[in-house]
């Protein structure tokens, strides 16, 4: 079944379900790391292990490497933001009445 929904709330729908399932999914990796819980069901089976990376600590150069242009580099990125538009009440009130 296909939607017939302007691509803008599609996406500000979309964005708002994926952080809903990235709640969850957070809720779900802490219940893992409790001892004792099941981590196996009929079709899968979660491992939890520890890992350990590096960290690099820039704040430990000096200030000449820092502040050096020599060591930086710009990029661009294009950034999508939305905001809710204020709706008059008057109008509301329109498209209730109309519905």
């Amino acid at each position: 079944m296909e939607r017939c929904m302007n691509m803008v709330d599609e996406y500000v729908e979309l964005k708002a379900q994926i952080q809903a399932l990235e709640n969850r999914l957070a809720v779900l990796r802490e219940h893992f790391m409790s001892p004792g819980v099941r981590l196996r069901s009929a079709k899968y089976e979660v491992s939890v292990r520890q890992q350990t990376h590096q960290v690099f600590l820039k704040n430990l150069l000096p200030p000449e490497v820092l502040n050096s242009p020599y060591y930086w580099s710009e990029s661009r990125s294009a950034v999508v933001t939305v905001k809710r538009l204020a709706t008059p009440k008057n109008i509301a009130l329109v498209e209730r009445l109309g519905a």
